[in-house]
């Protein structure tokens, strides 16, 4: 009775209009906030191991935790009491457990996290980079992040429909351009028990992650990753190439835009030439533009506007097919996943 006097008392001062715009402005302003806060709380206590321990008991004491793993107990306190607010964790004492829709994100969408914390260093000085007072530049321990939040996210879509792609083809050797921390070649093997891999990635850190996860699901005899760069070192890996039934490149080949898109076609002609029999299975997001961002943004924007700041251009389907005859290809098939803003392409 009491809070409905104080709204009438509300619109007898600032009208209906009023409190109605106040409202929505309300909305709007906290579901951006509210999501800038999430994603940062998220992100500490992934990279702080805290939904890990999950798995292993179904009620995380923070005393301890925060003891076993020399963090501040008020602070995770605070992080943990705010989650509890957003009905991602439950207080049950001595600690905390994860609700349905803990569980959710936690399972579902953790690699989305660890991708925006790949970038955050951009994200947090945008306004001395704006100003001309700081230059863009990657911070070359968070490619591991990007790297292990792009597989972690694969995982959920893509990776199955490259993965029944390869069975229908029957292939059973496979060498991965820009493994990360190995989450295709992993899922791979385990839903195919006769097929092996081989992988390369820049990120030493993704590369060590990758063999942990690698003997973790003992696949330490179907499975070989190398830390290095493709495009310098091509010849050192021509056997293990030559050896596999196809080559796979998912989420990648945009990284060599810092140089411009010729340096694609170079790469690409070189390995067309190098392995004339070999088929290259290509995986990338496709560029959007702003109408079609408009009508249906999702997280695109956000992943599209982080690759144009640090000069990764995506490139629409018509580019990509463009890049690919130029360098050489006569057969090529697209499969273009229109609602994931994805095209997966066949290459021989």
């Amino acid at each position: 009775m009491k809070n409905l006097l104080e709204l009438t008392r509300a619109v007898k001062i600032l009208g209906l209009n009023h409190l109605l715009k106040v409202r929505k402005i309300k909305k709007i302003t906290g579901d951006i906030v509210g999501g800038f806060f999430l994603t940062r709380v998220m992100s500490t206590l992934l990279n702080a191991n805290f939904f890990n321990e999950f798995s292993k008991n179904m009620v995380v004491d923070i005393h301890l935790f925060s003891k076993d793993n020399s963090l501040d107990e008020k602070t995770l306190g605070l992080l943990c009491d705010y989650l509890s607010s957003l009905k991602i964790l439950k207080e049950k004492k001595p600690g905390y457990c994860l609700t349905a829709k803990g569980k959710f994100i936690s399972e579902m969408g953790s690699g989305l996290f660890d991708i925006v914390y790949s970038f955050e260093g951009i994200l947090h000085n945008l306004e001395p980079i704006l100003k001309n007072e700081k230059t863009i530049s990657r911070d070359s321990a968070r490619l591991y992040f990007e790297a292990k939040g792009t597989g972690d996210a694969a995982k959920l879509l893509v990776f199955p429909i490259i993965i029944d792609t390869i069975k229908k083809n029957n292939f059973k050797r496979i060498f991965d351009i820009g493994c990360g921390s190995a989450a295709f070649l992993i899922e791979l093997c385990k839903n195919i028990p006769e097929a092996s891999g081989y992988g390369i990635d820049l990120s030493a850190e993704a590369i060590l992650h990758g063999q942990k996860q690698i003997i973790k699901n003992y696949l330490g005899d179907k499975i070989e990753l190398f830390a290095g760069n493709i495009l310098t070192h091509l010849e050192l890996f021509a056997e293990k190439i030559n050896n596999a039934d196809i080559v796979t490149a998912s989420f990648v080949l945009h990284e060599l835009f810092l140089k411009g898109k010729e340096q694609i076609i170079d790469f690409l002609a070189k390995f067309r030439n190098k392995f004339k029999n070999k088929y290259l299975l290509v995986c990338e997001n496709i560029e959007q533009t702003p109408n079609e961002l408009r009508k249906n943004p999702g997280l695109y924007s956000e992943l599209q506007l982080v690759h144009r700041l640090i000069d990764e251009q995506q490139m629409s389907r018509k580019d990509w097919r463009e890049v690919f005859q130029k360098s050489g290809f006569e057969e090529i098939i697209e499969q273009h996943l229109a609602f994931a803003k994805i095209s997966i392409y066949i290459l021989h």
